[in-house]
């Protein structure tokens, strides 16, 4: 037999062995049986033969085990580079995305133009495979996305929610606004889609998914929600990151929102100076209420406000009103005597001072006029008392398309608005 053959063999002992036995044990037998000192010679010869292939072959096997062990490790050696190649350049693409999110904020001045170019910068640099940024509707409770970039699915923004109580709420997007903690899933779903509601549609898994909350004054506003394509992305360099991107996104929101504030308090200034000069020109009463709201809707951060007072049965009266949706106060059906005393007019009037809300829309007692406020976008008000003659004559309400437009400066600016318009009615009189 050729040493070939012996290495052939030797590949899986057992075949070797049933191979090489029913050739070499009948042969041992025969020639031992012959009786000559020839034969028997032959014989043991068979024997020396059949030992050194058997021997052969546990060698041989053991010399392959330990090469495709060998392999295995060159092989597993290979991939552990080629892995921590993908990472390095993962987190090489993650610093060059910082540093451009982290000019953003100083650049841009509205919130969604900061989430679009987050996201688009995210997927154009190759951190990510798919970006996107949502905030759920205050009245459905579904997500609306504010800005998207990357690869498209057989998916449905608006079907994923922030509710418990919603079958969509399970979506680690509706979770992490939910609970205000990220999510990270390392890995995809795999097999058939599944169902993220009870609504015709399908979520496609896109790869490993993570789901972090973006926080502005310190609530949470909107949920970033991001995708990657290998499934070893989301390690713990890229978790850290993505927590980097957030932080870097809130920081964005933060220097948007105070040059807003300089710029709305600069507006707010001009209109308190406006109004001397509505209260020194008006003719009548009807004329300067009118003015006053006109002027407050007027290159400031209000888009609506109105004047209101009870009439003789408690009903509440749109005195004077200007700006987006005012029209709507026509077909008011509040009283003072009402059982809900929730709109800030009533409380006003029922002698609680200035009263505000920053979020209209997530105020559960004014749910009512959420249909109208959310139309004409009236997402922060706030109401203070007219005062004639030492007493509450009217209360003037301002309106603002921004949630938390309201901070102590501003409040204070509203109420001397409101006093001055209250001396210059005196003064009519």
């Amino acid at each position: 037999m050729s040493g070939a053959a012996v290495v052939g063999l030797a590949f899986d002992r057992r075949a070797a062995l049933f191979f090489v036995w029913p050739a070499l044990v009948p042969l041992m037998v025969r020639l031992w049986l012959q009786g000559s000192a020839i034969a028997h010679d032959m014989s043991v010869m068979a024997g020396i033969d059949l030992l050194y292939l058997s021997a052969a072959a546990q060698r041989g096997q053991r010399q392959f085990a330990q090469w495709l062990s060998w392999r295995n490790q060159a092989f597993q050696g290979i991939d552990q580079l080629a892995q921590q190649a993908r990472g390095l350049e993962r987190l090489a693409r993650f610093n060059a995305l910082l540093a451009q999110a982290n000019q953003m904020g100083s650049t841009l001045n509205q919130p969604n133009a900061l989430y679009e170019a987050v996201c688009h910068a995210a997927v154009t640099s190759g951190a990510l495979k798919r970006a996107w940024i949502g905030r759920p509707d205050p009245t459905t409770g579904r997500f609306d996305i504010l800005a998207l970039a990357g690869a498209a699915g057989d998916w449905d923004g608006a079907r994923i929610s922030c509710r418990a109580d919603d079958p969509a709420g399970t979506d680690p997007t509706g979770r992490a606004w939910r609970d205000d903690q990220a999510i990270f899933v390392p890995e995809p779903p795999s097999g058939e889609p599944t169902r993220t509601s009870t609504e015709p549609g399908r979520r496609y898994a896109l790869g490993p998914f993570a789901a972090l909350p973006v926080h502005a004054q310190d609530q949470v506003v909107a949920v970033l929600s991001v995708y990657f394509d290998e499934d070893e992305a989301l390690d713990a360099g890229t978790r850290e990151m993505l927590m980097n991107l957030v932080a870097s996104i809130e920081r964005g929101l933060q220097a948007i929102w105070q040059r807003h504030r300089i710029a709305s308090l600069q507006k707010l200034y001009r209109a308190l100076m406006s109004e001397g000069d509505v209260v020194l020109r008006a003719r009548s009463a009807a004329e300067m209420l009118l003015k006053t709201c006109e002027r407050l809707t007027e290159d400031t951060q209000f888009h609506a406000a109105w004047v209101a007072r009870p009439d003789a049965r408690g009903h509440i009266e749109v005195i004077a009103r200007a700006g987006s949706g005012a029209e709507q106060l026509d077909n008011l059906d509040i009283n003072i005597h009402d059982e809900n005393k929730s709109p800030l007019v009533i409380r006003v009037l029922s002698g609680e001072g200035t009263v505000y809300r920053n979020d209209l829309l997530g105020d559960p007692d004014l749910q009512p006029w959420f249909s109208s406020m959310a139309r004409y976008a009236w997402h922060a008000a706030l109401a203070t008392a007219v005062q004639r003659g030492g007493a509450i004559w009217a209360v003037l309400v301002f309106v603002s398309p921004q949630r938390d437009a309201f901070d102590d400066q501003t409040i204070a600016l509203c109420q001397r608005i409101a006093e001055l318009l209250g001396h210059g009615l005196d003064e009519l009189d």
